[in-house]
């Protein structure tokens, strides 16, 4: 049994993170380099190449905000509903909150319950539900 080994090119593998917190210039940057990487394809390289990731980075700030936002609307509709109702509203019974949702902006993704978080999307909206449950007078 004979063996020959034949020469057939080289391999190179490298893995590139780009960290482009709150700096929008170097995220266009990073964007216009990964629009490129076709080129390099085209031109015979082979190339693999992941799609960029858009995160938010003070979900603790923002989880707080839309939770106040969202208690200050409820109790605003609840008023309003037992007003048109000619009652009025007691003390709070019970308060619950759904699942924090993030999704790319204009998506139609269902609510899940582990929620959802879009790294794919630029432009994100982020939602939560708030559950308030008065006593009525």
């Amino acid at each position: 049994m004979n063996s020959e080994q034949v020469f057939d090119g080289y391999e190179a593998t490298q893995n590139i993170t780009f960290l482009a917190k709150k700096n929008p210039d170097l995220m266009r940057r990073i964007e216009d380099v990964s629009s490129k990487t076709s080129e390099l394809i085209n031109s015979g390289i082979e190339l693999t190449s992941n799609s960029i990731q858009y995160t938010y980075s003070n979900l603790p700030s923002l989880k707080q905000s839309l939770i106040e936002k969202a208690t200050k609307d409820a109790n605003e509709r609840a008023v309003k509903i037992v007003k048109t109702a000619e009652g009025s509203l007691g003390k709070l019974k019970s308060a619950s909150m759904g699942v924090f949702q993030i999704t790319g902006q204009g998506s139609t993704a269902e609510d899940s319950y582990g929620g959802n978080n879009d790294t794919f999307s630029k432009n994100k909206t982020a939602r939560i539900t708030v559950r308030l449950e008065y006593v009525l007078n």
